[in-house]
């Protein structure tokens, strides 16, 4: 359940410019796909540091021309990932990762 609504959270906050990531369930989803877009080879997080190397990594990256992706970067910009740390985390990371390497 954490992750169907993580991952609707942020396609629906997509369609927002004012909307903020609120957490690193959403960061993780967001992450992984643009991971998955970018090539970035790091294929899964296990720790709230994983999780930050990951987004600086993309966020060293030029910002995507689509406008979905985007909004996901500008979001992944504002967020500061947290120390909160679980398998979902983790497994938003991963499905993600595999929505942004599909969409390639």
């Amino acid at each position: 359940m954490i992750q169907l609504l993580a991952v609707q959270a942020v396609e629906k906050k997509t369609k927002f410019p004012e909307a903020v990531m609120v957490g690193n369930y959403e960061c993780a989803y967001a992450a992984g796909y643009l991971g998955g877009k970018f090539n970035i080879l790091t294929e899964v997080i296990n720790s709230a540091d994983d999780l930050r190397k990951c987004v600086e990594e993309i966020l060293s990256h030029p910002e995507p021309e689509d406008a979905r992706e985007k909004r996901i970067f500008e979001m992944l910009k504002g967020y500061e990932v947290t120390e909160t740390f679980d398998p979902d985390v983790s497994q938003l990371y991963t499905t993600g990762r595999l929505r942004g390497t599909e969409a390639t």
